[in-house]
């Protein structure tokens, strides 16, 4: 009876140290991990592109139309394990911003938005941030 309860106990314990593995393993690597915000309720990047321009584009939205938000374009160009800065712009307001800017006369190469920026109210300032996807000119 004592060799019955200890192989059980055995096996027990070895599938034990699998199912976390087959429950990882499920998950979807393509799918991004979406932040949970206290204050902000969406937030956007947009990047692409035409020739060798590139259309930006940023939104934040808050939960309520007293929040103050500032947001920044921050445009960045890949160069080795890297990202370099390229341009980027600002804007302000109330409840929802949003932000269009085209940047003509890149060089080639692949580049990324970054979104960021604050959302303030009911006494939190929260910050928020999104990457756009990759282009390459």
């Amino acid at each position: 009876m004592k060799k019955i309860v200890s192989l059980f106990l055995s096996l027990l314990t070895l599938f034990s140290m699998f199912a976390p593995m087959a429950l990882a393993s499920e998950s979807n690597p393509e799918q991004p991990i979406t932040p949970y915000y206290e204050r902000a309720s969406d937030v956007q990047a947009s990047l692409s592109k035409s020739g060798a321009s590139a259309k930006c584009a940023g939104f934040i939205r808050s939960m309520s139309a007293t929040d103050k938000i500032s947001l920044t374009m921050t445009l960045r160009k890949k160069s080795g394990g890297s990202w370099l800065y390229v341009d980027s712009w600002s804007d302000s307001g109330t409840y929802s911003v949003s932000l269009s800017k085209t940047t003509g006369g890149l060089s080639s190469g692949t580049y990324k938005l970054l979104v960021s920026g604050t959302v303030s109210g009911g006494g939190i300032s929260e910050p928020v941030s999104k990457e756009s996807g990759e282009i390459t000119i």
